[in-house]
């Protein structure tokens, strides 16, 4: 995959390189809504991987790969994830800005 990956464990997040971030070319046909999925609730179900394989991943057993940048065309299915999610760990849009308050 050439988009911006997290990787989430249970007990860690590892993010991209800084600087690493696609250029305005690489991002036309994204909107600028972002995700994060909250490692203190996140219990590994991966109903995301399910409802939206082109943002989440499952790598092994245990990691979650996850694109925390969403493309425009995925914005329906990363909702549906989120609304499934059965711990709520993924914060769409507005909650990331709040959660970070």
């Amino acid at each position: 995959m050439d988009k911006p990956l997290a990787e989430r464990r249970c007990e860690r997040l590892i993010l991209p390189e800084p600087g690493k971030k696609p250029g305005a070319e690489a991002r036309e046909g994204w909107l600028e809504m972002q995700i994060v999925v909250d490692l203190t609730r996140c219990q590994g179900y991966a109903q995301c991987v399910f409802l939206a394989p082109e943002v989440f991943e499952l790598h092994g057993e245990e990691a979650l790969l996850y694109n925390p940048a969403v493309p425009d065309d995925q914005l329906d299915r990363v909702r549906q994830a989120a609304a499934a999610c059965p711990v709520q760990a993924i914060l769409l849009g507005e909650e990331v800005s709040a959660g970070a308050r």
